[in-house]
């Protein structure tokens, strides 16, 4: 792991710790399209371990990473943020995207 994730990840991002200004964002947000791919590929190597891919954190990234970015082909090896899909919470995996009379949020909805 390198020495500079203890930065970006050594405590939890939240809005108020999120870059300021737009362009320090989007590089924010690649870095981090890449070391999620970094580590998707470490745990599905196959000199990895079998229970690596099966721990909750691994299931969690891989699912966060299919819905926030993909593989953009040449010149994006990091990958691309998706624009098209709405986030939901890396941190509750029951929470989905809700819209209602242009309201948006992350949570639940009775039906």
């Amino acid at each position: 792991m390198a020495a500079d994730w203890v930065e970006r990840y050594g405590t939890r991002i939240d809005s108020y710790r999120f870059p300021k200004g737009e362009n320090v964002r989007q590089k924010w947000a690649k870095q981090v399209g890449r070391d999620g791919f970094t580590v998707l590929e470490a745990a599905s190597a196959p000199e990895a371990p079998g229970w690596l891919r099966k721990i909750s954190a691994v299931q969690v990234l891989r699912r966060a990473w299919g819905e926030q970015y993909h593989r953009g082909g040449e010149g994006h090896a990091g990958g691309r943020r998706r624009t098209s899909r709405r986030a939901v919470s890396p941190y509750d995996l029951d929470a989905r995207y809700g819209l209602k009379r242009g309201l948006g949020w992350c949570g639940y909805r009775r039906t």
